[in-house]
């Protein structure tokens, strides 16, 4: 993020320099096609699409994200760093370019900002992950080596959680690339799920 950016509103973004590498990874092995739409560049909706590179085996559908943000700020509150809010938006992308904050990925489904007066994050998550954007997130995943993780995240709640912990590990490491982000989201999942089996 260039110098000033965002100082309007008093945000920066977290782990950003790594994070083009997920945009470029993604675009290498996105198996769907986009479209252009009246507010920018959007994945083309579609009801269900096979999800392949995740290994699941079924169809997904659009996620509806705010059906699931009680259980979100659950989870960001058992993670130890200083939220200031979990927010919904119809674009990230959009959501950016009105703040002042540089995204140059109509794909976005998730980011982490810094509020540089409180010290605190606000975590951004896309109003509708499609079956396109699932598979965007995915695909990158798949190719920084983690395909065998993959059926963990067929759930829409995980997909979130997972999607979550991910943002949360830039805010907790900013040094951190996307692997590692993705690892420490991994554990923290499957520590969670564990916790959970046995109350």
């Amino acid at each position: 993020m260039g110098t000033g950016e965002g100082l309007r509103f008093g945000l920066s973004a977290v782990g950003q320099a790594q994070r083009h590498d997920r945009v470029r990874d993604a675009s290498r092995v996105r198996p769907y096609p986009v479209a252009m739409r009246p507010n920018g560049l959007r994945a083309m909706r579609s009801t269900a699409i096979p999800c392949w590179n995740a290994g699941i085996g079924s169809r997904v559908k659009s996620i509806q994200t705010e059906l699931y943000v009680a259980k979100l700020r659950d989870i960001a509150e058992s993670c130890d760093f200083q939220l200031e809010e979990i927010e919904v938006v119809e674009s990230i992308k959009q959501w950016c370019d009105e703040k002042g904050v540089e995204e140059d990925n109509y794909w976005r489904v998730g980011k982490c900002l810094r509020n540089k007066d409180s010290g605190k994050y606000r975590i951004l998550l896309a109003a509708e992950i499609t079956p396109e954007m699932q598979s965007s997130v995915l695909s990158a995943m798949e190719y920084r080596g983690f395909a065998s993780e993959l059926p963990l995240l067929a759930a829409p709640d995980k997909f979130l959680e997972h999607l979550l912990l991910h943002e949360i590990a830039h805010a907790k490491n900013n040094t951190w690339d996307e692997s590692e982000c993705d690892r420490w989201a991994f554990a923290r999942l499957k520590a969670n799920y564990a916790f959970n089996r046995t109350q």
